[in-house]
This record gives structure tokens, sequence and C-alpha cells, in this order.
């Protein structure tokens, strides 16, 4: 999924640890230490590893604590990462699509009430022209 051969990468977390993006690192990390100190039954993140050719990839992380010592820490972490790139590129694009029809429509608005005020300043100014013609008659 990352680019790279199996002997490339250590078969450790502290290997891919070093993938992680710099900006994801601390909240993944803390959603792995609660796993590992038994706080949540298992661990679950989104996030955005390095591959071989320096680009990013979003992975969808999921493990869990299969084995203990006799003192109870952890010895062995399964799991599965699944490439979810594209969705977060959709998510993205969704994302921006309705900030754009958020923008659309805030600027409808601005036009329906600039067409209200022109509208009022019109029957204004009727109004006024009106009252020139009475006066003009009378």
């Amino acid at each position: 999924m990352l680019g790279y051969a199996g002997d490339e990468i250590e078969p450790n977390f502290s290997s891919l640890e070093k993938l992680i993006h710099p900006d994801d690192h601390k909240r993944v990390m803390e959603i792995l230490n609660q796993h590992l100190k038994g706080y949540i039954p298992f661990y679950e993140s989104e996030f955005r590893l390095k591959t071989k050719s320096n680009e990013w990839k979003w992975v969808l992380a999921h493990g869990k604590v299969v084995e203990l010592d006799k003192y109870g820490k952890p010895l062995r972490v399964t799991g599965t990462h699944m490439d979810i790139t594209e969705h977060k590129r959709t998510e993205e694009s969704l994302k921006k699509y309705a900030q754009d029809i958020q923008g659309a429509k805030e600027a409808q608005e601005e036009n329906a009430n600039r067409l209200a005020h022109l509208i009022n300043e019109l029957e204004v100014s009727k109004r006024h022209a009106e009252k020139a013609t009475r006066a003009k008659s009378e």
C-alpha cells in the first residue's frame, strides 16, 4: 500500500511511527496509548502515512492487543490498515462544494436584500413623482 518492500520496514510500531504525518502523530499516539493502557477496547484512527515516493496516503487503522506479558503489559498487537485516500479526497471535495453552496446562498441573500432595498427606493421615488404630478395638476 505504501510502496515499500517487506524488508524495507521492520515489523514493529516504531518503524511505522516514523511514517506518520507530523500533524497526525500526537493524536494517533494518544489513541494508541489509551488502547495499550486498556482504557479503550480497540484502536481505531484515521491518519496519513508517508509512502516510499514521499506522498501521503490516508489510512484507517484498526488494532487490538492480542497478547499480554505476565505483568499485563502488551506484547503483541494485530490490526489492519485500509487505504482511504480516495475517500478523503472525495470528502474534501464535498466540503468544498458545501462551502461553495453556502457562499452562493449568502451571495443570493445579499442580492435579495439589495433588490428589496432598490424596490423600496423605487416605491419612494414613485410616491414622490405622483405627488409632484398632482401638485403640478393642481
